[in-house]
């Protein structure tokens, strides 16, 4: 048995096919479910995890018996369902180790020497409450001469209701896995965050309620408004350094790339559909900071970092960094929504506070960092004008629809050069249609 519980074979494969019989102790109740590793260790033909000249194992059966600690006589057999596995080799599927056929069983050619795993969960969970005696038998294959027998493996019991389901699970993910907390690297934990987002079934139930929902949206209307757009040259053009700016005098060829200090983009010759994918990356650690903290400094007259032009070294820290990483996250995981960011922040007892001073706080936070109350701000004309439609009850809230020309004052139009200015008052309700 090795410093990780793992149990490594030693010497030759016998001539035999072998029966593994382990028996542990546990404190655990409600076990659900059983997991077992087949791992590759140096001293194995391919590094194993198989004791065969090729590193592979056949499992014909796996059994589990159960007694409680303070009799150990009293035995009883542990129904097994739902097996599982991170790879099985063509007609030698997992779910025959647990089909009381001594005949079939489990195989993992062609993917020896790699780390592999099997789940199992209990018909009925198990465990006595003053401890129990487990017993898990593994029973090897008796259809080879040369004894596709396990080199080393590793079983652990769980509590949860369900195992994680090992397709699509990684070596990354289950070597992650394997590696103490403490220990993981932030590359590590960035990739098991989201492998995790794609099992999480709270998370799955709640992206298929969004789904439904998002399909009940009406289509756009046939009438859409176009735009053009940007192609690119199938042999993209050179770019050079200028000597004193001289285009007839080039030097150093230059290819397209983010600034040293902001993260690379990842592609040896990116476009501008890298550029876009490279801003909207939801790892991205600017784009949705900078964007919701530019928004918030209109709604409260300062940033949540003050320097909003500055997110760099000379620049001031936030001055509620959770606040500004949760308006972030909501702003990417509703789609980039400007609309969902304007609504969510309006809509907050913060800025819907009044802008009453509070003498108390006056010498104790005389900028208001705290925002113990709302700021007094100038607005723009624009604001000005919805705000005498929506008081007089003239404004007319239609959304889209091509641009209207409302009220300017006598005269602005002579303004224009060459009276290249045409205005012409729009009529009905597009007179009063809201500026923002």
């Amino acid at each position: 048995i090795l410093p990780d519980r793992s149990v490594l074979a030693e010497g030759e494969n016998p001539g035999r096919a072998e029966i593994y019989t382990i028996t542990f102790k546990t404190d655990l109740q409600n076990i659900k479910g059983i997991r077992l590793e087949a791992l590759t260790d140096p001293s194995l033909p391919k590094q194993g995890p198989g004791r065969s000249a090729t590193g592979d194992f056949e499992l014909t059966m796996l059994t589990i018996k159960t007694a409680p600690l303070e009799s150990p006589d009293s035995i009883s057999e542990v129904a097994l369902q739902n097996a599982q596995a991170s790879f099985e080799m063509e007609g030698y599927k997992v779910d025959r180790v647990i089909n009381d056929s001594p005949h079939t069983g489990w195989s993992i050619a062609p993917q020896e020497g790699k780390n592999q795993t099997a789940t199992f969960e209990t018909k009925k969970p198990f465990g006595f409450e003053k401890g129990t005696l487990v017993t898990v038998s593994l029973q090897q294959s008796t259809t080879h001469k040369t004894y596709h027998n396990l080199g080393r493996f590793r079983i652990s019991l769980t509590t949860a209701d369900a195992p994680l389901p090992l397709a699509g699970m990684t070596d990354l993910i289950v070597e992650t896995l394997n590696t103490p907390p403490e220990q993981r690297t932030v590359e590590q934990r960035q990739e098991l965050l989201e492998y995790y987002r794609t099992i999480d079934p709270q998370l799955k139930k709640l992206k298929a309620q969004e789904l439904a929902h998002r399909k009940k949206a009406p289509r756009d209307p046939a009438d859409t408004t176009k735009a053009q757009v940007v192609d690119h040259l199938k042999v993209p053009r050179k770019t050079y350094l200028l000597v004193r700016g001289d285009f007839l005098n080039p030097a150093d060829e230059v290819k397209a790339n983010t600034p040293a200090v902001l993260p690379p983009i990842g592609t040896s010759n990116p476009n501008r559909l890298d550029l876009a994918r490279w801003l909207f990356d939801p790892r991205h650690p600017l784009t949705a900071r900078v964007t919701v903290n530019r928004i918030w400094s209109r709604y409260f007259g300062r940033g949540i970092v003050f320097t909003v032009n500055d997110f760099g070294t000379q620049g001031e820290p936030p001055s509620h960094p959770e606040l500004l990483d949760w308006l972030a996250t909501q702003f990417r995981n509703n789609d980039w929504s400007l609309k969902h960011l304007h609504k969510l922040i309006v809509t907050s007892a913060t800025y819907r506070q009044s802008s009453t001073n509070r003498p108390e706080l006056a010498e104790r936070d005389p900028y208001n960092t705290w925002l113990s109350h709302q700021n007094r701000l100038r607005v723009e004309a624009e604001i000005i004008r919805d705000q005498a439609l929506a008081v007089s009850g003239l404004m007319k809230h239609k959304v889209g629809g091509p641009s209207v020309n409302p009220p300017q004052p006598e005269g602005i139009a002579n303004l224009g050069y060459a009276n290249s200015v045409k205005w012409t008052t729009s009529k009905g309700d597009d007179r009063y249609r809201r500026g923002l």
